[in-house]
């Protein structure tokens, strides 16, 4: 459990509180899930790029140059798909 300190009994009503006072209107926008997604992304990337370079370039846990390309251009083909994504629905 992640918070063991709430029952799932509460943790229940809680939604139900929540989706009540948004009257359950629970639709998000590509637009905006993209706008969001990236932004925690960029301020997750930030946080953590000093270890990753260092990881990346030979330092704690080896990251071989092979698998440093291949999750580059993963997340080169995700960036592309979301901006693509992003574009048809405006």
């Amino acid at each position: 459990s992640v918070y063991p300190q709430f029952s799932l009994d509460a943790i229940n009503k809680l939604e139900l509180k929540f989706c009540t006072m948004v009257k359950w209107d629970l639709f998000i926008s590509s637009s905006l899930y993209a706008k969001y997604y990236f932004a925690l992304r960029s301020l997750l990337e930030k946080q953590d790029f000093r270890r990753r370079y260092v990881r990346m370039v030979g330092g704690v846990d080896n990251v071989s140059a092979s698998e440093a390309m291949m999750i580059s251009k993963r997340s080169e083909m995700m960036k592309e798909k979301a901006l693509s994504h992003l574009s048809m629905s405006m």
